[in-house]
């Protein structure tokens, strides 16, 4: 039997990496992160306190419809696959 998954079109893929890459440079911090994660509460609330005034964006991949994708794209841009994976003025902070 034949797996029903088939992999994304490369279309969908640089439709999501160009989504990932415009939220970066739209934000002066993103935190790519999951719900359920702790350690993602953590540098939220860590960067909350330390830049009251900046403009912050959470993208909580597990809730996102093509939050694996991003994640995948993430992996590939930043070698880091776990999260919270974080940017701070279009900068991988690892």
């Amino acid at each position: 039997m034949g797996s029903s998954f088939s992999a994304p079109s490369p279309e969908k893929l640089k439709a999501v990496q160009d989504s990932v890459e415009q939220t970066i440079a739209s934000h002066p911090i993103v935190i790519f992160a999951k719900t359920t994660c702790p350690h993602c509460v953590r540098a939220k609330q860590m960067l909350s306190k330390d830049f009251p005034d900046v403009g912050m964006e959470v993208v909580y991949l597990d809730m996102h419809m093509s939050g694996g994708m991003m994640q995948r794209y993430l992996q590939d841009k930043t070698g880091q696959r776990t999260v919270p994976n974080v940017f701070i003025s279009t900068s991988h902070s690892s």
